[in-house]
């Protein structure tokens, strides 16, 4: 059916401003005095040096994932959360600086990444202190303009408990090159881990159906002496995911030293000392007996 009534329409209109981020809300008040207040949006007035990317992975996040938002230019992130609240101190990535409105906090991209975009990674967002709903956010690019419109990412709350997953190989701060492996560590408290995902700058770059959850990765393309962050995300049978701590590797430039590469370099060295091992002298003693 129609509807009986059709809603008043309200309108006001600003001028004066350019080059200039403004942030705005609607307030409603009744005949009895009752008072209404619209969540708080922004509007960039002005040129803009690039859209919005919309991107973020994963699309669609629950409140135990890591979500890493995509830009296509340099400069930070200006986000907040339900609505543009100020999001609590536990969910701020490092060097997030608050941006002093009640609102939103910046963070910093990194990057280039190898396609020339630029990333952060926030959450999870499973914090008792701040429920979250939802990110709001929009970029706040380096030559000082602004995407727009505002961005909403919903967060879907997790059903049960969320996988735990860690990588087990290779180690923070290891230096990596040719193709090497990735290895996971994940179980679910609750259910079964049904596959696990490896993810390398936020982008996804490989899963493992089963157990043991590991990928090959190949760097020869990656730029010599550039940083990278894994993580891996499992699921389970609940279509709940967990995310990994980040392993930061760097790319080799030169020649490595044994042990610095996982898996292949110990594997070619041990080869290459196999076809000496019948010149070493063998001795044998009365606590120890080898064998071969």
């Amino acid at each position: 059916p129609l509807p009986r009534y059709q809603a008043a329409r309200y309108e006001a209109r600003i001028t004066g401003f350019s080059d200039v981020l403004i942030d705005y809300y609607v307030e409603a008040t009744d005949t009895k005095g009752n008072t209404a207040r619209s969540p708080i949006r922004h509007v960039f007035v002005g040129q803009r040096s690039g859209e919005s990317s919309r991107r973020w992975e994963p699309p669609e996040p629950t409140t135990s994932d890591v979500i890493t938002i995509f830009a296509p230019a340099p400069g930070n992130l200006h986000w907040g959360v339900n609505g543009w609240q100020r999001p609590d101190e536990a969910y701020w990535p490092p060097q997030t600086v608050d941006w002093g409105d009640g609102a939103a906090v910046e963070s910093p991209l990194a990057g280039p990444r190898e396609d020339g975009t630029y990333s952060v990674a926030i959450g999870p967002f499973d914090r008792p202190e701040q429920a979250v709903a939802e990110v709001d956010f929009v970029f706040h690019f380096a030559d000082g303009s602004w995407s727009s419109p505002d961005e909403t990412i919903p967060i879907r709350p997790v059903v049960g408990t969320p996988p735990e997953v860690e990588i087990t190989a290779p180690h923070d701060g290891d230096t990596v090159r040719g193709t090497i492996e990735i290895v996971a560590r994940a179980e679910d408290p609750d259910g079964r881990v049904t596959r696990v995902e490896f993810l390398a700058d936020g982008e996804v770059i490989g899963e493992d159906l089963t157990p043991p959850w590991s990928i090959e990765w190949d760097t020869s393309s990656l730029e010599r002496g550039s940083e990278h962050t894994l993580r891996a995300r499992a699921h389970d049978n609940d279509e709940n995911r967990g995310t990994s701590p980040a392993v930061t590797v760097t790319v080799a430039d030169g020649p490595i030293g044994c042990g610095m590469v996982p898996g292949r370099t110990k594997l070619s060295l041990l080869l290459l000392l196999l076809p000496l091992l019948p010149l070493l002298p063998w001795r044998r003693d009365r606590q120890h007996r080898v064998t071969q």
